[in-house]
């Protein structure tokens, strides 16, 4: 099935190279069981491609929205939401030494 809208970025910092394409499914009244998701409006697509001294590595995750929006913003939740959460993991690991409880 073809998106409804698709967009994709290249970031480059810290010695790699991260792609992040991501497609949004707008027409989801096509899927089997949808009428038991009623607040259900997108399905988000993302597939990360990230490369570090000439090794790729290739990550496809799947997100479910209540929103009705453009594959550029949600481009940019997904990756606020994710720098969010790895500046909490940084938080864990220096402050509380969560790394070093075993």
């Amino acid at each position: 099935m073809k998106p409804d809208s698709e967009n994709e970025v290249v970031e480059k910092g810290h010695g790699r190279i991260e792609t992040r394409n991501c497609k949004v499914h707008n027409q989801i009244h096509l899927l089997e069981g949808i009428e038991k998701c009623s607040d259900l409006k997108s399905v988000i697509q993302i597939t990360s491609e990230r490369e570090i001294n000439e090794k790729k590595t290739n990550e496809t995750r799947l997100y479910i929205s209540n929103l009705n929006d453009e594959a550029e913003a949600f481009n940019k939740y997904i990756r606020m939401h994710w720098g969010v959460e790895n500046s909490l993991h940084w938080t864990l690991d220096m402050t509380f030494r969560e790394d070093e409880q075993r």
